[in-house]
């Protein structure tokens, strides 16, 4: 088994123009670029880059080439390094020649005093500019790395200080990309300062995700509100929040910037899911015998991979988020999908027909031609999952697949995942964690162990035993200096 197999439809890598790069050592980069060169895979166009991080590697760089296809994967594979999803042709934007002409077109729109009151000029922008941007309509969201020379921070600043200045340069910004907003990305921080009397001297964990570190620049973005769980947001606060969407494999997907992250790096996981062939052998048992089939994501988020399970064809999916922002996105994205859902917590319950949950189509028989798929969005903590499942038990169709989103490690959910697995057909762990490169192999293997074990203490009983194995290891992205984002494939399957 490969442990870098990337396997993709044709279809589904060409619906974001995202291509293939190989991750290589930087020692070694200049021999396989040759290499590449020589057997006319190499991207003429696009330089070799480091990949994105928070804190980028000395060490690893991405070599970009010209294969899209899933079928010309092969051709990579020979080389022997990690074979990645090249994004900077995809979801992020690298047109330099777009970016550099609208920032000029804005920098000739500042009043004249301005301009000479600052040290720093148009050329000296446009030399050290970094391309990388993303356009969620109707949002120019430009990359931390852009931005973050000492000749633009200078920049900013110099702007911060004068709001006439600021309003012309980014109304000119936003017109030239047609948008409304325009805001600067940045990491996710592991924590934020406290609020309230009680702990406003403490650091406060971030488990909600919140961009914290995200930096508008024009246009209103909704309130200053505390974050969850000080604050806990109501309809007028989703109703003057600003919201935007992106449609990936097909799928449209919504969140509000300013209280809800969005991982574009997500993309080549949900259309691996959608192609995943336990995925779609658990979707044909469950039209076969009438009833359907389940899957479960315990960190859903604005739906990243529920909703991929809801595309290719589950037809329930039942999802747990703490956010309140995340689960309002995820009822604007099912709204957008054209899919049934319902959400339900302490505070409220509410289902797209607008009926109590009586009213959805649980058990019986699963008409695919008639119904679409049906999403129950828990507002609340995974540890309630359990329950939340054996009360649905009679209605609910067999749970065959279980997503553990979660990093830096999904390990606490893993016990909840195993027990959600229906007992009779047993199904699949799909487990996201982080790890060094370097530790990948050692890493797997305490996962499959730790799995195993778990499995024997929750599931196993004297009359039924489980074969618990590895699957798949899908690298999806990377995090850090030689950090990776990996995603465990786990067959839990009774004997």
């Amino acid at each position: 088994m490969k442990l870098y197999e990337v396997s993709m439809d044709v279809s589904v890598v060409r619906d974001d123009g995202s291509a293939y790069a190989l991750l290589v050592p930087k020692i070694e980069a200049n021999n396989v670029k040759l290499k590449l060169k020589s057997q006319n895979l190499l991207s003429e166009h696009l330089k070799i880059v480091k990949p994105e991080s928070t804190e980028p590697s000395q060490d690893d760089l991405l070599i970009r080439t010209n294969l899209t296809y899933a079928n010309e994967l092969e051709d990579l594979r020979q080389f022997g390094y990690p074979v990645v999803i090249d994004r900077h042709r995809g979801s992020r934007n690298h047109d330099k020649d777009k970016l550099r002409d609208s920032i000029r077109q804005s920098f000739e729109c500042l009043p004249r005093g301005f301009v000479t009151s600052i040290e720093v000029q148009f050329s000296d922008l446009v030399l050290t500019l970094n391309s990388s941007y993303c356009v969620y309509r109707p949002l120019l969201l430009l990359s931390t790395s852009a931005v973050a020379n000492p000749t633009w921070r200078t920049f900013l600043s110099a702007l911060s200080a004068d709001k006439c200045a600021q309003a012309h340069f980014f109304a000119r910004l936003a017109k030239c990309f047609d948008v409304t907003h325009v805001a600067i990305d940045g990491p996710i921080a592991a924590s934020f300062p406290g609020v309230g009397n009680e702990i406003a001297s403490q650091s406060v964990e971030n488990f909600i995700r919140l961009p914290t570190n995200l930096r508008p620049l024009h246009g209103d973005f909704g309130p200053d509100l505390a974050p969850f769980p000080e604050h806990i947001p109501d309809s007028s606060d989703y109703d003057k929040a600003f919201w935007v969407s992106t449609k990936q494999n097909g799928i449209t997907q919504t969140w509000a910037p300013r209280y809800t992250m969005f991982s574009a790096g997500n993309v080549t996981e949900k259309a691996r899911l959608i192609q995943l062939e336990s995925v779609h052998s658990a979707i044909v048992h469950g039209i076969r015998t009438g009833g359907g089939c389940t899957a479960v994501d315990l960190f859903a988020g604005i739906g990243y991979f529920a909703f991929s399970y809801a595309k290719a064809g589950f037809s329930h999916v039942l999802c747990w988020d703490l956010n309140p922002w995340s689960v309002e996105g995820m009822r604007r994205g099912s709204v957008a999908n054209k899919w049934q859902y319902s959400i339900l917590s302490d505070r409220c319950a509410e289902t797209s027909s607008g009926g109590g949950l009586e009213t959805l189509p649980y058990g019986g028989t699963y008409d695919t031609s008639k119904m679409s798929p049906t999403l129950l969005i828990f507002n609340e903590s995974n540890e309630k999952a359990i329950d939340r499942i054996a009360s649905l038990e009679n209605r609910l169709p067999p749970i065959r697949h279980v997503n553990c989103g979660m990093l830096p490690t999904s390990s606490a959910a893993w016990k909840t995942a195993l027990r959600a697995l229906n007992r009779r057909l047993g199904g699949y762990l799909h487990l996201h964690e982080t790890v060094l490169q370097k530790d990948l192999d050692a890493k797997v293997k305490k996962i499959v162990k730790q799995t195993t074990e778990l499995a024997q203490r929750v599931l196993h009983t004297e009359s039924t035993t489980f074969d618990t194995r590895l699957e798949h290891v899908e690298m999806v992205k990377t995090v850090g200096p030689k950090l990776l984002h990996i995603v465990v494939d786990i067959a839990v399957l009774p004997n």
